[in-house]
């Protein structure tokens, strides 16, 4: 099982943290207690940035390596983000092990193989990661989420996609229902 979480512009992958495999569920350390960790992906520059404007043209035009946003939940991704705003995905086991491998190859590791801790995150409960993925104005955020998609076998494409609509739209249709 695996949740999509759509925020405005952005979306995000959800996992239930006792399902998760120990190479990715290491990172659950990091937040006691959390019930569920929320990736998300996006570019370094505007994420770390204070003048947010001038680091999204500079995504545009340079692209570089990305931060992914590790969010931990006690409340179920519904409760948190609304329940028109997740999508749950029943997911075979095998499906839901690939898209846990592409959200940890995703992380950059430390040489002791911990993940890449990177900066305090903009809320409590947060925290930012070193990514191993390029964040590029024709590589966003949605466009991770729906590499990881399609990582776990979902017929979603990433061709094209910029925006949040754009995977929210094809995880509605009928082909991609598991």
């Amino acid at each position: 099982m695996a949740f999509v979480v759509r925020r405005g512009w952005h979306t995000d992958i959800a996992f239930e943290v006792d399902a998760l495999p120990a190479s990715l569920g290491a990172i659950a350390r990091d937040f006691p207690g959390a019930r569920y960790l929320v990736f998300g992906f996006g570019d370094r520059r505007y994420l770390l940035a204070r003048n947010k404007s001038g680091a999204s043209i500079e995504a545009l035009l340079w692209p570089e390596r990305g931060l992914i946003l590790v969010t931990a939940l006690k409340a179920s991704p519904a409760e948190a983000f609304g329940a028109e705003n997740v999508m749950l995905l029943a997911l075979s086991q095998q499906q839901a092990g690939a898209m846990e491998e592409f959200v940890r190859q995703s992380l950059q590791l430390e040489p002791d193989g911990t993940m890449h801790r990177y900066a305090d995150g903009p809320y409590s409960g947060s925290l930012f990661y070193a990514s191993t993925r390029v964040y590029a104005g024709v590589r966003t955020c949605n466009t991770w989420t729906a590499q990881a998609l399609h990582a776990g076998g979902l017929p979603v494409d990433s061709f094209g996609v910029l925006f949040a609509d754009q995977v929210w739209m094809q995880l509605q249709s009928p082909r991609s229902n598991p």
